[in-house]
């Protein structure tokens, strides 16, 4: 790995940490209000715990903002190489965007469908991008600077990832896949 891990990345994992924590907290929140409704007790306070913490853990997912598919995989790789599932090589980082609606399907898609346009190997090509090539690897490799340096493709991925529905965080939701990818 020769990449340097980015000022942006270091806040991700940072949030990642904060976002496990309140996670972790509002599952024993959730575990106290349920026996607590089975003995019939008072529970508006931890409902209100409950309600605040959910608004501080959906903040910090808002917060979350990937500014180029480059400090996305970073994140990917960094934040999810000690978990139950990692994301290390290809092979993870396809399974993770299989799913259909994911946001980060949604973020592979796009990318693929940029590489294809520029006729460059897309992500989905195995003799390029074989199952066992680390993140890492990939992260270093020109095809990913090509298309970051240009400034349309920029553009067109921040508006994904930043949009709004009114005031509400809506990324990628204005995304499309393309018919055919």
């Amino acid at each position: 790995m020769s990449y340097a891990i980015t000022p942006q990345v270091t806040k991700l994992l940072q949030q990642y940490s904060d976002y496990k924590k309140i996670n972790s907290a509002l599952s024993r929140l959730s575990l106290l209000l349920a026996k607590s409704k089975l003995r019939k007790l008072d529970t508006s306070a931890l409902q209100i715990q409950y309600d605040e913490l959910s608004q501080q853990l959906q903040q910090l997912s808002d917060d979350m903002t990937f500014d180029s598919p480059h400090t996305w995989i970073q994140y990917k790789y960094e934040a999810y190489k000690d978990e139950a599932q990692p994301i290390l090589t290809m092979h993870d980082l396809r399974v993770h965007c299989s799913k259909p609606n994911y946001i980060c399907t949604k973020r592979y898609t796009f990318l693929n469908h940029e590489l294809i346009a520029r006729r460059l190997p897309p992500l989905t090509d195995a003799a390029t991008f074989p199952d066992e090539l680390s993140l890492g690897k990939l992260l270093d490799a020109a095809l990913l600077h090509t298309v970051m340096a240009d400034a349309q493709f920029m553009n067109a991925w921040r508006h994904y990832e930043y949009h709004k529905d009114g005031a509400r965080i809506a990324k990628w939701e204005n995304y499309t896949v393309p018919a055919g990818l």
